[in-house]
């Protein structure tokens, strides 16, 4: 019996050693991870290291991070083979029935066969903060043990921290990017991101347009109503045009009266179509400014990148197209306009006889 007892004992001692050791492996490895990620600067780069801290410690079937700011709701799930069941979950959660898209992590590890089916039970953790609400999903295939609910705690404690100081300085850089009246991006924001969309056109062959244009007859606006009223037109136009173009396309202010809209992926045809349903919109909607209801169009210009384009010279031949709409009339989308009231006046021709 003693000798029971001892080997027990010996067994017990062994155990504890044991838990102890990989308790002591899952901290470093957790310490590992935190340290990493306080020395990231971009929300990407975070939720990665984080599902890699999860997978290196549990080991999982499935990771996803729903993060919901007040500008949209973006989700991460790893493998990408489980982006429906994460994708369904969020939309429960978040009692919402589309959102931004999902991001599929990429990472090191082999993904299991997958047939349809989410095989362990997906556990959620709340992220609460005043600027944003989160939640993280995850199936781990490990066991939980004690110490494993307070190194969760701590993993999302951080990310939490971390979240919180990304999306701040994200705000602040959105706002230094930002034209203040109009809420589009400023000009030297537009070239920055127009510079990146040329590079990824020119790389992979895909298309490119840019649209200028506007306000026709500004200053008399300003002259006639007040400035107020030029303020609230700018408003007006830049919120129409924002509630119509796609979330890959965007609007600056490019100095004054005068916006420039860029659309990746899109071919001359269809800008030109773009700009022509922009300018019956801005045509039929006047704006109310007190007692006045001040109507107001807009001129467009339409230019598609070419192979030898540039940032200065895609603005360059949008703005050409613009002075010529300016030349043709106002509230006229170049070229479009001129080849179609040609087509027209040729058509009258024949149907007269002439």
């Amino acid at each position: 019996m003693t000798k029971i007892k001892y080997a027990l004992k010996k067994l017990f001692l062994a155990i504890n050693a044991a838990a102890s050791a990989a308790t002591g492996m899952d901290y470093k490895t957790l310490n590992k991870y935190i340290i990493k990620l306080n020395g990231l600067n971009d929300i990407e780069n975070a939720v990665k290291c984080i599902s890699e801290c999860f997978k290196n410690l549990l080991d999982y079937e499935v990771f996803g991070l729903a993060l919901n700011t007040q500008d949209q709701l973006k989700v991460w799930v790893y493998p990408a083979l489980h982006a429906d069941i994460i994708a369904a979950r969020v939309k429960e959660d978040f009692k919402c029935h589309e959102f931004d898209g999902i991001c599929r992590l990429s990472l090191d590890k082999d993904v299991d066969n997958f047939d349809g089916e989410l095989k362990l039970d997906l556990i959620p953790y709340p992220i609460e903060d005043d600027n944003f609400n989160a939640m993280l999903y995850i199936a781990p295939r490990k066991r939980k043990l004690a110490h494993h609910d307070e190194i969760i705690q701590i993993i999302v404690a951080s990310l939490k921290t971390v979240l919180e100081n990304m999306i701040n300085i994200q705000r602040l850089q959105n706002a230094a990017a930002t034209d203040p009246l109009t809420d589009c991006l400023n000009r030297r924001a537009l070239y920055k991101y127009l510079d990146h969309d040329i590079s990824v056109a020119k790389r992979y062959g895909g298309s490119l347009s840019l649209i200028m244009f506007d306000i026709d007859y500004f200053k008399q606006i300003n002259d006639t109503y007040g400035h107020q009223a030029g303020d609230r037109v700018l408003k007006d136009i830049s919120g129409l045009v924002r509630s119509v173009i796609r979330k890959s396309d965007y609007l600056s202010r490019y100095g004054g009266e005068e916006f420039v809209l860029v659309l990746p992926n899109t071919g001359h045809h269809i800008a030109i179509t773009l700009a022509e349903r922009l300018r019956k919109k801005i045509h039929s909607r006047p704006v109310s400014v007190g007692s006045y209801e001040v109507a107001y169009t807009a001129s467009f210009g339409v230019a598609t990148l070419k192979e030898s384009s540039d940032i200065e010279g895609l603005i360059l031949d949008a703005d050409k197209m613009l002075y010529r709409a300016k030349k043709a009339g106002r509230n006229i989308v170049m070229p479009h306009h001129i080849k179609s009231k040609k087509r027209e006046f040729q058509r009258n021709l024949c149907c007269a006889g002439i």
